[in-house]
This record gives structure tokens, C-alpha cells and sequence, in this order.
């Protein structure tokens, strides 16, 4: 079962699985607290198709917003629509739960640390691990930060450098001395995976080891773009300045993709994407 699965990390999840499309349940939300099941075809389903059928529960879904004006929503949407979810689930033979957390817990700046979005993540943490631990189900979350590729058109750094770059635009990175830390979702995707078939019980990063410049990634693409070359040492590195309670790196013996080539191949959807 997958949260979220319109969303990014969702729909690059589901391209990967869906040679077991008929394994495979979406929520799909009504508003921010409720929802119904469907198959990958948008065919509801009610609660029977649940019986005597192993769970394991991929949750993916949030809302994310800075504005204090959204904090109905972000309580609703990241807190309450997912404790509905499971006490529902724990009727039936829910084996393990899966939650992709943010790395805002861990950064350096307190005002991410302390934004209502990230208060909200984490307090839905601590009902999964106290819930599931009181019925011995498998919790295994999942800290992620920046995600990237498979042609993301978010309104987000990589993708507004990426469409800069292709449409000979300045770089539109106001901030030109932020460093971010970058993984390609396929990498993401691979990592779920990877849970999805194991039997873990723990909280791990998957992070990359450094961190990188913005303006050094337009740099680098738009040096690319002209001359055809991939100069990776106009990349600028630094390393991670999370507080020091940051959960351990689990990247399960997946080698992440290079920076530079990944970069690359993106920015060629972009220049593509002009002529169609």
C-alpha cells in the first residue's frame, strides 16, 4: 500500500513496481484527513480485499509548507490522515510500516528544525514507532533530504537551475552560497525497494556524504551546455552540516549515482523538452 503515490518520489516508485501492479493499493485522498482505496487503475476497493493479505505500508505522503496560515492542514495532512490509515491497517495483517521522514529534524538552522512541518513529521514518528512496537509490527523509517531526475519539473532548485540553464536564463538561485544535500530519486526508489523486502526495524539517513553548491551546479551545467564538456570540478563540495544527532547513513550497498553525469542527462530533457 502507498501513500502519496501521485506524488514524486510516489510515481517513480510505482514506475519501478509496476510489473506488480495487482499487489499494489493507493490512498487516494478525498480531502486532507480522508480517502478511499484504489487500485493503479482508480478501482475502489473496500476493506474486505484486506483480508487474510499481508500489509506493508509504504507511507510517502505530506504536505509541506513554511506558512503558519497552513497549519490546520499540515496537522491534518501529516499527522491525522496517517494515525486514521493505521489504526485502520492494525485491524488486518499489517506487517510493516515504512515512513519517509525529513532531514529538516537534523539541519543546522533551528527555524527549519523548528517549522511546524517538521514538528508535525516527527510527532507522527513517535505514534508509529510507539504503535507498531506495542503490536511487534516492523517500522523502518527513512530519512531523506533533496531528491532529483526521471525529468522532475518541481518548482524546486535542480529543476529551476535545469530549465535556467536549457533556456539561457541566469541562474535563479538567489542564495549563490547554498549548499544542499542532493540524491537521485532513482536511488530513493531502490532504497524503498530494498525495504520493501526486508524484515528491518530501525531509523537511517539516506543521504549523500556531501554536500553541494548551487551555483556551482549552473556553473557546471551551463559550461556543459556550451562547451559539451563535463567539467566535474566546477562542482563544489562541502561537507554535511547536520547537528550531530543526525541518524546513522544506511545506503544498503546502493551505489549512488554520480552528481555530474546524473546532472547531465537531465539537463538534456530539458533542451529536448524545447522542441517538442
Amino acid at each position: 500500500m502507498i501513500t502519496g503515490g501521485t506524488g514524486y518520489i510516489g510515481t517513480n516508485l510505482i514506475r519501478q513496481l509496476y510489473k506488480y501492479a495487482d499487489s499494489i493499493i493507493l490512498t487516494k485522498n478525498i480531502d486532507y484527513d480522508s480517502y478511499y482505496f484504489s487500485t493503479l487503475d482508480n478501482k475502489k476497493i473496500d476493506y474486505s480485499f484486506f483480508n487474510k493479505k499481508d500489509i506493508v505500508l509504504i507511507h510517502l505522503a505530506t504536505y509541506y509548507s513554511k506558512n503558519k496560515k497552513d497549519s490546520k492542514i499540515i496537522h491534518l495532512s501529516n499527522e491525522l490522515f496517517g494515525q486514521k490509515l493505521l489504526m485502520t491497517l492494525f485491524d488486518f495483517k499489517l506487517k510493516k510500516v515504512i515512513y519517509s521522514n525529513t532531514m529538516f529534524k537534523y539541519y543546522s538552522d533551528d527555524k527549519i528544525r523548528s517549522l511546524e512541518y517538521t514538528e508535525s513529521k516527527n510527532n507522527f514518528s513517535r505514534f508509529v514507532e510507539k504503535e507498531t512496537s506495542i503490536r511487534n509490527i516492523d517500522f523502518e523509517e527513512i530519512f531523506f533530504d533533496n531528491s532529483f531526475g526521471n525529468y522532475d519539473t518541481r518548482n524546486k532548485a535542480i529543476p529551476n537551475i535545469l530549465n535556467a540553464v536549457s533556456i539561457n536564463k541566469p541562474n535563479p538561485i538567489k542564495n549563490h552560497n547554498r549548499y544542499i544535500n542532493l540524491i537521485h530519486v532513482e536511488d530513493i526508489v531502490e532504497r524503498i525497494i530494498i525495504s520493501i523486502n526486508s524484515k528491518n526495524s530501525n531509523s537511517s539517513a539516506f543521504i549523500n556524504e556531501d554536500m553541494v553548491n548551487l551555483e556551482s551546479i549552473y556553473n557546471f551545467l551551463t559550461n556543459y551546455k556550451k562547451n559539451n564538456e563535463i567539467k566535474t570540478e566546477l562542482l563544489k563540495f562541502c561537507k554535511n552540516d547536520y547537528i550531530k544527532d543526525c541518524p546513522s547513513v544506511n545506503l544498503s550497498g546502493i551505489a549512488l549515482k554520480r552528481l555530474d553525469y546524473a546532472l547531465t542527462n537531465e539537463l538534456k530533457y530539458y533542451e529536448n523538452r524545447k522542441f517538442l
